[in-house]
Protein backbone atom coordinates (compact mmCIF):
# COMPACT_ATOMS: atom_id res chain seq x y z
CA UNK A 1 0.00 0.00 0.00
CA UNK A 2 1.57 3.64 -0.98
CA UNK A 3 -0.52 6.99 0.12
CA UNK A 4 -0.70 10.15 -1.26
CA UNK A 5 2.24 11.17 0.99
CA UNK A 6 4.01 8.04 -0.60
CA UNK A 7 4.19 6.37 2.97
CA UNK A 8 4.58 2.89 2.39
CA UNK A 9 3.01 -0.30 4.29
CA UNK A 10 3.59 -4.19 3.62
CA UNK A 11 1.01 -6.85 4.56
CA UNK A 12 1.60 -10.43 4.77
CA UNK A 13 -0.40 -13.52 5.27
CA UNK A 14 0.20 -17.02 4.52
CA UNK A 15 -1.14 -20.46 4.91
CA UNK A 16 0.73 -22.37 6.82
CA UNK A 17 2.44 -25.62 5.77
CA UNK A 18 1.25 -28.77 7.04
CA UNK A 19 3.58 -31.21 9.48
CA UNK A 20 5.90 -32.71 7.40
CA UNK A 21 6.02 -30.28 4.18
CA UNK A 22 8.37 -27.51 4.10
CA UNK A 23 7.26 -24.32 3.99
CA UNK A 24 7.62 -22.20 0.63
CA UNK A 25 9.75 -20.14 -0.77
CA UNK A 26 9.73 -16.25 -1.18
CA UNK A 27 6.82 -15.14 -2.30
CA UNK A 28 6.05 -11.90 -4.56
CA UNK A 29 6.98 -8.94 -2.44
CA UNK A 30 10.47 -8.61 -2.48
CA UNK A 31 11.02 -8.90 -6.17
CA UNK A 32 7.98 -6.31 -6.43
CA UNK A 33 9.26 -3.83 -4.29
CA UNK A 34 12.53 -3.41 -5.80
CA UNK A 35 10.71 -3.34 -9.06
CA UNK A 36 8.83 -0.03 -8.15
CA UNK A 37 12.67 1.22 -6.74
CA UNK A 38 11.52 1.18 -3.05
CA UNK A 39 13.80 1.52 -0.94
CA UNK A 40 12.47 1.73 2.56
CA UNK A 41 9.08 0.76 4.48
CA UNK A 42 7.02 2.55 7.06
CA UNK A 43 5.64 -0.64 8.07
CA UNK A 44 5.66 -4.10 7.75
CA UNK A 45 2.13 -5.83 9.33
CA UNK A 46 1.69 -9.81 9.03
CA UNK A 47 -1.63 -10.53 9.76
CA UNK A 48 -0.29 -14.14 10.90
CA UNK A 49 3.56 -14.71 11.13
CA UNK A 50 5.22 -17.96 11.08
CA UNK A 51 7.38 -20.34 8.79
CA UNK A 52 4.81 -19.85 6.09
CA UNK A 53 6.03 -16.10 5.70
CA UNK A 54 9.20 -15.20 7.80
CA UNK A 55 11.14 -15.93 4.61
CA UNK A 56 9.89 -13.88 2.87
CA UNK A 57 9.48 -10.99 5.71
CA UNK A 58 13.14 -11.91 6.72
CA UNK A 59 14.55 -10.60 2.56
CA UNK A 60 12.23 -7.28 3.61
CA UNK A 61 14.28 -6.42 6.33
CA UNK A 62 17.72 -7.18 4.79
CA UNK A 63 17.27 -5.32 1.31
CA UNK A 64 14.50 -2.60 2.92
CA UNK A 65 14.52 0.11 5.46
CA UNK A 66 11.77 -0.75 7.30
CA UNK A 67 10.54 1.23 10.14
CA UNK A 68 8.99 -1.55 12.23
CA UNK A 69 7.22 -4.97 12.40
CA UNK A 70 3.98 -6.21 13.47
CA UNK A 71 1.96 -9.44 13.56
CA UNK A 72 -1.61 -10.15 14.39
CA UNK A 73 -0.77 -14.06 15.56
CA UNK A 74 1.64 -16.33 15.32
CA UNK A 75 1.89 -19.31 13.58
CA UNK A 76 4.10 -22.50 13.69
CA UNK A 77 7.54 -21.39 13.68
CA UNK A 78 10.49 -22.94 12.28
CA UNK A 79 14.45 -22.04 10.86
CA UNK A 80 12.78 -19.19 9.01
CA UNK A 81 10.94 -17.93 11.82
CA UNK A 82 13.84 -18.35 14.29
CA UNK A 83 15.74 -16.36 11.86
CA UNK A 84 14.02 -13.72 11.23
CA UNK A 85 12.99 -13.14 14.87
CA UNK A 86 16.76 -13.26 15.48
CA UNK A 87 18.19 -10.66 12.92
CA UNK A 88 15.44 -8.70 14.36
CA UNK A 89 16.10 -8.46 17.46
CA UNK A 90 19.53 -8.09 16.96
CA UNK A 91 18.92 -4.74 15.85
CA UNK A 92 16.19 -3.67 18.51
CA UNK A 93 13.47 -4.41 16.00
CA UNK A 94 11.62 -7.14 17.47
CA UNK A 95 8.34 -7.53 15.98
CA UNK A 96 5.17 -6.31 18.19
CA UNK A 97 1.60 -8.06 18.36
CA UNK A 98 -1.56 -6.30 17.53
CA UNK A 99 -3.49 -7.31 20.08
CA UNK A 100 -0.75 -6.51 23.06
CA UNK A 101 0.75 -3.10 21.68
CA UNK A 102 -0.50 0.33 20.27
CA UNK A 103 -0.67 -0.43 16.62
CA UNK A 104 -0.61 2.09 14.01
CA UNK A 105 -3.96 3.48 13.58
CA UNK A 106 -2.66 4.94 10.09
CA UNK A 107 -0.47 5.43 7.74
CA UNK A 108 -0.50 9.30 6.38
CA UNK A 109 -3.99 9.55 5.13
CA UNK A 110 -4.87 5.84 5.16
CA UNK A 111 -6.59 4.80 8.10
CA UNK A 112 -6.35 1.20 9.44
CA UNK A 113 -8.25 -0.89 11.39
CA UNK A 114 -7.67 -4.48 12.94
CA UNK A 115 -10.91 -6.71 13.18
CA UNK A 116 -10.71 -9.82 15.25
CA UNK A 117 -12.31 -12.87 13.81
CA UNK A 118 -12.67 -16.50 15.15
CA UNK A 119 -10.29 -17.06 17.89
CA UNK A 120 -6.74 -18.87 17.28
CA UNK A 121 -7.51 -16.87 13.77
CA UNK A 122 -5.35 -14.09 12.41
CA UNK A 123 -7.07 -10.68 12.10
CA UNK A 124 -8.28 -9.26 9.23
CA UNK A 125 -7.26 -5.62 8.18
CA UNK A 126 -9.81 -2.68 7.08
CA UNK A 127 -7.81 0.16 5.13
CA UNK A 128 -9.89 3.61 4.51
CA UNK A 129 -9.50 6.51 2.49
CA UNK A 130 -11.41 9.36 1.95
CA UNK A 131 -14.65 7.48 3.33
CA UNK A 132 -13.63 4.06 0.82
CA UNK A 133 -13.17 1.28 2.63
CA UNK A 134 -11.27 -2.28 1.96
CA UNK A 135 -10.98 -5.09 4.02
CA UNK A 136 -8.26 -7.78 3.39
CA UNK A 137 -9.30 -11.08 4.82
CA UNK A 138 -6.51 -13.76 5.60
CA UNK A 139 -6.04 -17.10 4.99
CA UNK A 140 -8.73 -18.91 7.67
CA UNK A 141 -9.00 -21.64 9.38
CA UNK A 142 -12.54 -22.46 8.99
CA UNK A 143 -13.83 -21.77 5.07
CA UNK A 144 -17.30 -20.74 5.82
CA UNK A 145 -18.15 -17.72 5.14
CA UNK A 146 -19.78 -17.12 8.82
CA UNK A 147 -16.04 -16.95 9.89
CA UNK A 148 -16.18 -13.55 8.40
CA UNK A 149 -16.67 -10.17 10.67
CA UNK A 150 -19.96 -7.89 10.70
CA UNK A 151 -19.16 -4.65 9.22
CA UNK A 152 -21.08 -1.41 9.25
CA UNK A 153 -22.90 0.00 6.21
CA UNK A 154 -21.23 -1.57 2.72
CA UNK A 155 -17.57 -2.31 1.90
CA UNK A 156 -15.61 -0.98 -1.80
CA UNK A 157 -13.93 -4.07 -1.99
CA UNK A 158 -13.73 -7.03 -0.16
CA UNK A 159 -10.43 -9.25 -0.32
CA UNK A 160 -10.51 -12.82 -0.02
CA UNK A 161 -9.09 -16.27 -0.16
CA UNK A 162 -10.14 -18.20 -2.81
CA UNK A 163 -11.86 -20.86 -0.15
CA UNK A 164 -14.49 -18.30 0.77
CA UNK A 165 -15.62 -17.31 -2.63
CA UNK A 166 -17.79 -20.37 -3.86
CA UNK A 167 -20.63 -20.60 -5.01
CA UNK A 168 -22.20 -21.61 -1.08
CA UNK A 169 -21.07 -18.55 0.95
CA UNK A 170 -21.18 -16.05 -2.03
CA UNK A 171 -25.30 -14.71 -1.22
CA UNK A 172 -24.28 -15.27 2.55
CA UNK A 173 -21.16 -12.75 1.47
CA UNK A 174 -22.99 -10.19 -0.29
CA UNK A 175 -25.79 -10.05 1.99
CA UNK A 176 -23.31 -9.52 5.31
CA UNK A 177 -20.98 -7.82 3.91
CA UNK A 178 -22.14 -5.71 0.97
CA UNK A 179 -19.20 -5.86 -1.15
CA UNK A 180 -18.82 -3.43 -4.32
CA UNK A 181 -15.68 -5.39 -5.66
CA UNK A 182 -14.19 -8.69 -4.81
CA UNK A 183 -10.84 -9.53 -5.60
CA UNK A 184 -10.15 -13.49 -4.82
CA UNK A 185 -6.34 -14.84 -4.02
CA UNK A 186 -5.43 -18.29 -4.08
CA UNK A 187 -6.72 -21.01 -6.37
CA UNK A 188 -10.26 -20.54 -7.62
CA UNK A 189 -10.12 -23.40 -9.89
CA UNK A 190 -9.32 -26.15 -6.84
CA UNK A 191 -12.04 -23.79 -4.71
CA UNK A 192 -14.48 -23.99 -6.64
CA UNK A 193 -14.81 -20.08 -6.35
CA UNK A 194 -14.00 -19.81 -10.82
CA UNK A 195 -17.52 -20.71 -10.98
CA UNK A 196 -18.79 -18.97 -8.89
CA UNK A 197 -21.26 -15.68 -10.96
CA UNK A 198 -20.62 -13.08 -8.42
CA UNK A 199 -23.26 -9.40 -9.18
CA UNK A 200 -20.18 -7.45 -8.49
CA UNK A 201 -16.91 -7.38 -10.63
CA UNK A 202 -14.46 -10.02 -9.12
CA UNK A 203 -10.89 -10.27 -9.67
CA UNK A 204 -8.42 -13.11 -9.48
CA UNK A 205 -5.37 -12.77 -8.43
CA UNK A 206 -4.34 -16.33 -9.90
CA UNK A 207 -4.60 -14.20 -13.49
CA UNK A 208 -2.71 -11.32 -12.72
CA UNK A 209 -1.35 -9.09 -10.24
CA UNK A 210 -4.41 -6.57 -8.79
CA UNK A 211 -3.98 -3.29 -7.98
CA UNK A 212 -6.62 -1.39 -5.92
CA UNK A 213 -6.38 2.52 -6.28
CA UNK A 214 -8.36 4.54 -3.42
CA UNK A 215 -9.75 8.26 -3.71
CA UNK A 216 -12.91 9.85 -3.02
CA UNK A 217 -14.99 8.85 -6.32
CA UNK A 218 -14.54 5.17 -5.56
CA UNK A 219 -12.43 2.11 -5.90
CA UNK A 220 -11.32 1.37 -9.20
CA UNK A 221 -8.91 -1.72 -10.20
CA UNK A 222 -5.99 -2.55 -12.59
CA UNK A 223 -4.86 -6.02 -13.28
CA UNK A 224 -1.84 -6.86 -15.00
CA UNK A 225 -1.90 -10.28 -16.51
CA UNK A 226 0.93 -11.95 -18.10
CA UNK A 227 0.27 -12.00 -21.72
CA UNK A 228 -0.39 -8.28 -22.10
Amino acid sequence: MVTPENRRLVVSAAVSPRWGRTAPGWGPLPGYLHWRHFRSLDLAIALNLGEANAGELLTLAQQFNVGSFWYGRRDRAGAAYWDLVNYLGDRGATPRALERDQPPAAVGAVALKYIALAPDTAPALEVAYQGQRVLLVPPLKRQAADALPEVTGSLDALVIPAELATSENRNHIMARMKPRRVVVYGDPGRAGAAQSLWPVPRDFTREGAVSLYLDASGVTARQWRPQE
